[in-house]
């Protein structure tokens, strides 16, 4: 397994990457019927997602994923891909405002740290992360918290990248494939 490709949000005109969810409401293509299989050792839940904040809420406008024959919010997919994503269908999809209700860690520039042998970068992995407070689709809150995870970074990056001691494999897999706070934010 390698470092999976997280989520996009682009968000004043820059790219982060989801660190973390708590919430519901983002893309699930188990919403719309598919069941995409994995893409390759880098993205092993098979479909990746690109939101913009616009106009004060998240929208949808991409998904890479593994699954061909269909259509995604009225939309045949486009005949494009990356390289990474051998035998993904990409589909630019109307700017589709996301339900979701929670919040959201997204962070930009990764922290020089010991490298990511699997799984999603934990928020403490990247230099300037962000906070988005979202209720229904509309952003309501946003709070930089790099200067709090660059501590947290301070205190766990030289084996945060590794189990702890006595931790089961599969316990550890689990946790790093993870979007959720705790993994991201220790103690928060």
């Amino acid at each position: 397994m390698t470092g999976q490709i997280p989520d996009e949000v682009r968000y004043h005109r820059r790219r982060y990457a989801i660190a973390a969810i708590d919430g519901a409401g983002l893309f699930d293509p188990a919403d719309h019927g598919l069941e995409p299989s994995p893409l390759s050792t880098g993205c092993w839940r098979g479909y990746c997602c690109r939101y913009v904040v616009k106009s004060g809420r998240l929208v949808l406008n991409r998904v890479e994923i593994s699954v061909h024959d269909t259509q995604l919010y009225g939309r045949s997919r486009t005949p494009q891909a990356r390289p990474w994503n051998r035998g993904a269908a990409v589909y630019d999809v109307p700017d589709v405002v996301m339900p979701f209700t929670g919040r959201l860690l997204i962070g930009a520039e990764v922290a020089d740290i010991a490298y990511l042998n699997m799984g999603f970068w934990p928020a403490w992995g990247f230099l300037d992360v962000v906070e988005l407070i979202i209720a229904d689709g509309e952003v309501t809150a946003t709070h930089d918290r790099s200067v709090d995870l660059a501590a947290v970074r301070d205190r766990i990056a030289a084996t945060g990248t590794r189990p702890e001691a006595g931790e089961a494999s599969a316990d550890w897999i689990k946790r790093t494939f993870s979007l959720a706070y705790a993994y991201s934010w220790p103690d928060s």
